[in-house]
């Protein structure tokens, strides 16, 4: 008999309860032990390397991870540390093909948190690019110092047409970057429309997030996947103002293709500005 694991078993309990997704939400989830205990280990412990940014944010080394995946059909396996390496280095793949194929010099990653993703690109080109990351939470500000030796104003809000100021400042263009930060935003007209202003300084736009719009309801596993994103307040508009959106191109769409856990799967959206 299949047994799920303690993290799929918390999913579930999440398909029971409405979320209210706001500023106070996102605060309280992004300001946790976790992100302070993430600071502290890349304080104390210089990142040089891959596996150190793999240890210091999802201790890879220190315990077998157990989850429940589902695949792009929507079939259920038991994942394991490589299967999230996996996931994790699919996104790194793929952002580095547009690097190179634009051959561009800035990389923006929008609701960057813990710079995860940040430093495992700024790690691949050894410091050669110009990365920058922002989110809102305060800690970023700390996180992107330690591991990138230098200071930044990482305050950043989707909503606000204001964070996106910072484009101002990019001289040539850039490719910009998130991934599961969208999902914090229950609409993303303003997003898109606040990037548009600087679309002459953007290559492209890559989005690593979950699309509501997309999931098929007809498969068990992704009815369930709509449904917690529902139950989360998670973003349901992204796929469909991209779209509807006259002056984007959707460049690649690749549908539930990266696992999370059992109820999330991302997709890949490349769009442009025309």
């Amino acid at each position: 008999m299949y047994s799920f694991s303690d993290d799929t078993l918390f999913r579930f309990e999440c398909l029971f309860k409405q979320e209210k997704r706001d500023y106070k939400k996102i605060i309280s989830e992004y300001n946790s032990k976790k992100w302070n205990d993430i600071y502290e280990e890349n304080k104390n412990n210089q990142i040089t390397s891959e596996i150190e940014l793999l240890n210091s944010s999802y201790n890879f080394c220190k315990s077998d991870i157990k989850f429940d995946y589902s695949s792009i059909e929507g079939k259920v396996y038991k994942a394991n540390n490589q299967d999230i390496q996996n996931s994790i280095f699919m996104i790194k793949k793929y952002i580095i093909n547009e690097i190179d194929k634009y051959d561009v010099n800035t990389v923006i990653e929008l609701g960057a948190g813990m710079c995860f993703y940040s430093k495992l690109i700024d790690l691949h080109y050894e410091g050669s690019k110009e990365i920058l990351s922002y989110d809102i939470c305060p800690i970023t500000k700390d996180i992107y110092k330690v591991l990138f030796s230098k200071n930044l104003d990482t305050h950043f809000n989707y909503y606000d047409e204001d964070s996106y100021k910072f484009l101002d400042k990019i001289e040539n263009k850039c490719v910009i970057f998130s991934n599961q930060s969208i999902e914090q935003i229950k609409e993303t007209k303003t997003f898109i429309n606040s990037l548009k202003k600087y679309k002459d300084k953007i290559e492209c736009v890559i989005n690593f997030e979950c699309l509501y719009e997309l999931k098929d309801e007809t498969n068990p596993i992704f009815f369930l996947q709509k449904k917690y994103l529902e139950k989360c307040d998670y973003n349901r508009d992204l796929y469909s103002n991209l779209k509807n959106d006259n002056d984007v191109e959707i460049l690649d769409l690749q549908n539930n293709l990266i696992p999370t856990h059992l109820l999330y799967n991302k997709s890949i959206i490349k769009w442009k500005f025309k």
